[in-house]
């Protein structure tokens, strides 16, 4: 740090912050204004209007002095001084409180225009706490103290300016903030109805005098990416996400570049609600931002990152890329767009099937390697893309069908990566067949033909696999059972199909006969046999729900004809075609063969791939 570096620590109320000509500018990488009536602005209005009664009381004894009287810590804002010609406004970036700063200017405001309508002549003093002279403005945006990031600009804009209208901004929690504190500066100056100017001028006196922050001033040569990293190491911390911009836009500061044009250039489309929106991944929800950036750090350096360690493993990633930060969030950017991509399940493509299916299987592990093949691999190598992405499918679906856990899938993933890092991308379909078939270990091993066969003839799949991707695989046979038998597709909503047992759960009774002799194992009575042979895929189909209603506890017989009758799928009609009269262990036994038959077509081996 420079030898003429200051930090300034000092406390200050409205008065100090905001009078005189003043700008806090919030800098483009910071996230948008997300305070709310709940967990701040009720709590702050009634501390506020609180310490405005106490005033109000105080105001009859003459020994107590302005300077006496309580006030309201609001907390810390760290802001960093900005180089300015001699006579400009006086400009300070904001790097840590925006958030209160906002809330602040907002509550003034709303006190202004309200006091403005009720004719008092202190509005004139309030509005010289939220808005610049005319003297000291070369652009509209100079008028306002308080400037908040790109996302935020318009809405408060027609928030702070009281001729504005704020209708096409009504959602804006910048406008309900504003709203909210108008209604209650309006309700709390008056006395039926009647502005009481007792209570207007010890709110006016809280306002300006009695609402405190702490603010560490940052000389213009203090490193502020390390004041931002420090007061974010403690207490809630911004998101990964926050620190990632904050850094781009420093770095290319010191590169010389202007952090406006910066942010528009490269950072904007992450300001995006779409960015912004939670989703699932494992058993967590984060943003999608935050989720990219672990993905794409993760395709390029081949190693595993840990949530909380991708700003770490940015920088780290940035300091030893050969090149400017340009190039970084230039790649950054153009493998979002692939991601976009990737999320958007509802586009048409040839590998959107695989892509739906990854999503059901909750495989979040592959998508590192999707990107780098969408990102690295030439379109007119397309085929070699497709190619690598069906096999990963099969050894995922594989996997699941035989009850293999995720455990070393995220290892499997990043080798995959590495071994792509080194290949020529017109191979990169090789790379991930021959790696997948290299694994020997049970746990990361790439189910083989018998191998599958057998978990489709003997496992539970009902209750052994989330139901979402039982109707998954089921889907797939009816699709493929259609496609054999048609050449084509019969227009149906699979969707709103449900899964459906043969012979169901409740099969004691008059309805059904008799288990089997012949399917028992160690341990098993026949009853249980059944009771697990019934799970079995050979004794599962789709239908929809109204039939599945219907049909009930049927006996074979008449669900036969039910399903003739009203089914269109051409796995219902096999499952009828090729039935005797009698549906019981042997027939579940011998459609699960003709099902794993399928299965192993739908997703072959490495050597069929």
């Amino acid at each position: 740090m420079p030898q003429d570096a200051s930090i300034d620590v000092n406390v200050r109320n409205s008065a100090k912050l905001f009078q005189g000509p003043i700008r806090y500018v919030i800098p483009p990488f910071q996230r948008r204004y997300v305070w709310n009536e709940d967990e701040q602005w009720d709590p702050l209005w009634n501390d506020v209007s609180a310490l405005a009664e106490q005033h109000a009381d105080a105001t009859n004894d003459v020994a107590a002095s302005e300077d006496s009287r309580a006030s309201h810590f609001l907390g810390a804002v760290v802001v960093q001084q900005e180089r300015q010609p001699t006579g400009d406004i006086d400009v300070r970036s904001v790097i840590d409180g925006q958030q209160r700063l906002t809330t602040l200017q907002l509550l003034l405001d709303a006190a202004q225009e309200e006091y403005e309508v009720a004719g008092d002549k202190l509005s004139a003093r309030l509005r010289g706490l939220v808005a610049n002279d005319d003297d000291f403005v070369e652009v509209d945006e100079d008028h306002f103290k308080v400037w908040p990031t790109r996302a935020d600009r318009e809405a408060f804009r027609h928030a702070m300016h009281n001729d504005l209208p704020t209708k096409e901004h009504e959602d804006s929690p910048l406008v309900e903030a504003h709203n909210f504190f108008r209604n209650k500066v309006h309700e709390w100056l008056r006395d039926d109805g009647e502005v009481n100017p007792e209570r207007t001028e010890a709110l006016y006196s809280v306002l300006r005098r009695h609402l405190l922050v702490v603010v560490i001033d940052l000389g213009p040569d203090v490193d502020p990416q390390v004041i931002f990293e420090t007061l974010n190491a403690r207490g809630t911390p911004l998101l990964q996400s926050d620190l990632v911009k904050n850094y781009i836009i420093h770095t290319a500061q010191r590169e010389g570049l202007d952090p406006e044009v910066v942010a528009e250039k490269w950072l904007v489309r992450y300001l995006d609600d779409w960015w912004t929106t939670e989703v699932q991944q494992g058993r967590i929800r984060r943003q999608r931002i935050e989720q990219f950036l672990n993905y794409w750090l993760t395709m390029r350096i081949a190693d595993e990152v840990l949530a909380g360690d991708v700003f770490r493993t940015f920088r780290e990633y940035a300091e030893g890329h050969e090149g400017k930060i340009g190039d970084v969030v230039g790649d950054m950017n153009s493998v979002s767009d692939f991601y976009v991509q990737l999320a958007d399940l509802s586009a048409e493509s040839d590998i959107s099937t695989q892509l739906t299916r990854f999503d059901i299987l909750d495989v979040g592990v592959v998508t590192p390697v999707l990107l780098w093949l969408m990102a690295n691999v030439p379109a007119e190598y397309r085929q070699t893309t497709v190619r690598a992405v069906r096999a990963l499918e099969s050894y995922l679906v594989r996997r699941a069908l035989c009850g293999r856990t995720s455990q070393g899938l995220n290892r499997v993933m990043q080798e995959i990566l590495k071994r792509l890092s080194e290949a020529d991308p017109a191979a990169a379909d090789a790379v991930v067949v021959d790696h997948l078939r290299s694994q020997t270990v049970e746990r990361r091993a790439w189910p083989s033909d018998s191998v599958l066969e057998k978990a489709v003839l003997e496992r539970p799949l009902y209750g052994g696999l989330a139901r979402r991707k039982l109707a998954m695989v089921l889907e797939a046979v009816a699709r493929h059972l259609t496609h054999t038998a048609s050449k084509g597709e019969l227009i149906i909503d699979y969707s709103s199909l449900t899964i459906e047992h043969v012979m169901p759960q409740k099969w004691r009774g008059e309805n059904w006969a008799s288990p089997v002799d012949g399917f028992v194992r160690s341990g098993e009575t026949s009853e249980s046999a059944r009771d697990r042979i019934i799970h079995t895929i050979g004794n599962l189909t789709l239908v929809t729900q109204s039939l599945n209603s219907a049909m009930s506890n049927d006996p074979w017989s008449e669900k036969r004809a039910e399903i003739r009758k009203h089914s269109l799928t051409t796995i219902n009609r096999e499952l009828v075609d090729h039935a005797g009269d009698a549906w019981d262990e042997a027939t579940i036994l011998a459609r699960s063969k003709r099902l794993a038959e399928i299965a192993i077509q739908i997703w072959p081996g490495p050597d069929a791939i």
